[in-house]
């Protein structure tokens, strides 16, 4: 009964490590994703914005996918359902390509900067979309939370002191595609994460890697019909190469496995700092002036991403284990806790 009991134990406390980690890989990425913005516009400046996503693409596609050409690699592929890698892949493309063209095709910095923050309207949605994914109940924390991240964003929008609530909107209905763009960016990078912990969840494949070459391909299609004028520099090498290493390649795979390993709505609660992280790396790159308002939005985003967590329960589902002919009641892997805690 003794060595049962311990197995069970053990295997709750691997569990729990896994989540751990999951959950840190998850704020790894978010730490790097708030330099996307700015390394995506100014690369799109020099290259145009469909060669910026093909070359970062294929780049971080390629070298994620070196690692699994092998024996095991391939069979780990082969064990995936098919159908769920058709349309989760349908949906990652779906989300390069329309980040890459609203980021890319914005008229201005300013205005990159503001595409960005509609983009970063995933978090939320990401957590909201679990709902039906998952079995999480929503409370009110949960939509007040995400009223209230919402509204930082907007904060963090007019961080500049010349902004003006009427220059968002007028740029939206003179150049609504780049908005309308980054808005179905945000949409399915949510279904994508949410499809990444429900259906993978029990395997072991970095499928980003492949789904960005994928979309990087795609990308170079649109690239050779555009025939944008290239004006190739150092920063432009140097910046591209970050964008491709590690807004890619390093932090798409780490919310992969936070997706299928981590704590989901935690993770998710937490991406809502990454606006502000944006606008500060706008500040240092782009020359985006931001005004104290940016303290303001800040507190306002992660105060809502603490409710938003706060606002989601999960249903633990319980599972029987049989120990020495008794049944012994545990969690299951999602949300278990160690026995005896």
């Amino acid at each position: 009964m003794r060595d049962g009991v311990e197995a069970v134990k053990s295997g709750a406390v691997a569990v729990a490590d896994r989540r751990l980690l999951g959950t840190g890989c998850g704020f790894v990425s978010i730490a790097i994703w708030g330099m996307t913005i700015p390394l995506m516009k100014l690369v799109s400046e020099d290259i145009g914005a469909w060669w910026t996503g093909a070359f970062a693409c294929m780049l971080a596609g390629g070298l994620g996918v070196l690692p699994q050409l092998n024996g095991k690699g391939m069979r780990k592929l082969s064990k995936l359902p098919r159908g769920y890698v058709f349309w989760s892949g349908a949906v990652f493309v779906a989300y390069i390509l329309t980040f890459y063209l609203g980021v890319g095709w914005s008229l201005t910095r300013q205005q990159a900067v503001e595409v960005g923050m509609v983009n970063y309207l995933w978090p939320c949605m990401t957590i909201v979309c679990s709902l039906l994914f998952f079995k999480y109940r929503a409370g009110m924390l949960l939509w007040v939370g995400t009223v209230l991240a919402l509204v930082g964003v907007g904060v963090l929008m007019s961080g500049n002191e010349d902004f003006k609530w009427s220059m968002v909107w007028g740029n939206m209905m003179g150049d609504g595609l780049v908005y309308a763009l980054t808005f179905v960016a945000a949409v399915t990078f949510a279904v994508y994460s949410n499809m990444t912990k429900k259906w993978f969840a029990d395997h072991d494949v970095n499928l980003a890697s492949w789904f960005l070459g994928v979309g990087g391909l795609s990308l170079l299609v649109g690239g050779f019909a555009q025939r944008h004028e290239m004006n190739w520099g150092v920063d432009t090498v140097v910046c591209l190469l970050g964008l491709g290493l590690l807004v890619h390649l390093v932090a798409y795979s780490c919310w992969e496995y936070s997706m299928r390993k981590g704590d989901i709505t935690l993770v998710a609660a937490g991406s809502y700092g990454i606006p502000a992280l944006s606008v500060m790396f706008g500040v240092l790159f782009l020359g985006v002036e931001a005004g104290w308002m940016l303290v303001a939005g800040t507190v306002a985003v992660v105060v809502g991403a603490g409710l938003c967590k706060l606002g989601v329960k999960e249903e633990i589902e319980e599972v029987g284990v049989v120990v020495n002919g008794e049944a012994d009641v545990s969690r299951s892997e999602e949300g278990m806790e160690v026995l005896g805690k």
